[in-house]
């Protein structure tokens, strides 16, 4: 029986690019974050060497945000959200603002524009608590 390997193959050469990438990027005192991303784009279309199956990653991608964002719930405290609230509230409402300004700009017609502020502010609304840290606002 004939084996298809692109799904495995992707996933365990981006695991590999992110555990490396993350490795050095600690290693360079940054966050495990930038080694990650620069990860994605080593394995991504544009740069020589493997590029990931352009069908399965999108699709990959899409569950990586998913465990995220469960990752962000897991670790949501709104203790820690009330305490910083003197500025996580005036940031995320400005956040908010300059997102849908620029949602607003850059439309081409009416409905286009509604599409990608809509989608600016669900993207700023949910990941203000995972992006900003409350502890450095002591």
């Amino acid at each position: 029986m004939p084996h298809e390997t692109p799904l495995i193959a992707t996933i365990a050469v981006s695991l590999g690019f992110a555990f490396v990438g993350g490795f050095l990027a600690v290693r360079l005192h940054l966050p495990p974050l930038v080694g990650y991303l620069l990860a994605g784009i080593a394995v991504g279309p544009f740069t020589p060497g493997f590029v990931a199956d352009a069908t399965l990653a999108p699709q990959l991608a899409e569950i990586g945000v998913i465990l995220l964002m469960f990752g962000v719930g897991m670790h949501f405290s709104v203790r820690d959200l009330l305490a910083a609230r003197a500025i996580a509230l005036p940031g995320a409402i400005a956040q908010i603002a300059v997102a849908t300004g620029l949602g607003v700009g850059s439309g081409d017609d009416v409905t286009s524009a509604a599409t990608v502020t809509i989608q600016g502010g669900q993207v700023t609304t949910t990941c203000w608590p995972g992006c900003q840290s409350p502890a450095a606002f002591r």
